[in-house]
């Protein structure tokens, strides 16, 4: 959910919509699980409205009194997507002001959020290789943490844009490897350090920093499962 349509939600609670209201947004919410879902399973080339509009149980005509297009729907599925996550993994960094540990963080939380919910993961995944840019909310957000890192001097790079863009690429290819079951759980903190290093981190303090998250990560998964 974006910020603008967070704002316009708050206007009115679903007791006070009438009808015709929550009809309308009940289905805008079945096209947006339509779309993640068929994105997830197929991918959005061979993706066609007419396939949205049955998965979401509308006729072809009703998709377009809510979006004027596919690819209208992928950008705010995403945006509600990459918001709520975003919004999950500041508010648990929101106490910490180490930049190694926030974005190791981050890329260990968001991990979890797609293990638990692969529709999600999958839904990211290849969107992102898609369409670069309809991901660029998350883009914004690791870019903020990076420049943090590098004006406290946790980070030493030469080119920013650089880094960020080959760290995200490489955070998508590893997101893919965990969905399809070619990376574990344990080679997680692994990559992180790598990331870590990716942006300048040193040696030491990268494996230390993703080492020591990863415990308190799984420490924390372990308790909310007793």
């Amino acid at each position: 959910m974006t910020p603008n349509s967070v704002g316009q939600s708050a206007k009115k609670f679903p007791g006070e919509l009438n009808r015709t209201e929550r009809r309308r947004q009940k289905t805008r919410a079945n096209l947006i699980a339509a779309v993640r879902k068929l994105t997830a399973d197929k991918g959005v080339d061979a993706l066609t409205i007419r396939d949205i509009a049955e998965e979401a149980d509308i006729a072809m005509g009703g998709f377009y009194n809510h979006f004027e297009s596919k690819e209208a729907l992928l950008k705010v599925a995403v945006e509600e997507i990459l918001f709520q996550s975003g919004e999950i993994i500041d508010a648990i960094n929101a106490q910490c002001d180490d930049p190694l540990e926030v974005i190791a963080r981050a890329f260990m939380t968001f991990d979890g959020l797609i293990q638990n919910d692969p529709i999600l993961g999958w839904f990211v995944v290849r969107v992102s290789a898609h369409n670069p840019e309809l991901t660029e909310s998350l883009s914004r957000r690791f870019s903020r943490d990076v420049r943090h890192g590098v004006e406290t001097g946790q980070f030493v790079i030469s080119n920013i844009p650089l880094a960020i863009d080959l760290a995200g690429s490489s955070l998508f290819t590893f997101y893919r490897a965990r969905l399809s079951g070619r990376a574990k759980g344990d080679s997680v903190p692994e990559f992180v350090h790598m990331m870590l290093r990716l942006l300048g981190a040193k040696e030491r303090a990268g494996k230390a920093t993703a080492d020591r998250v990863w415990k308190l990560i799984e420490g924390e998964r372990k308790e909310q499962g007793k």
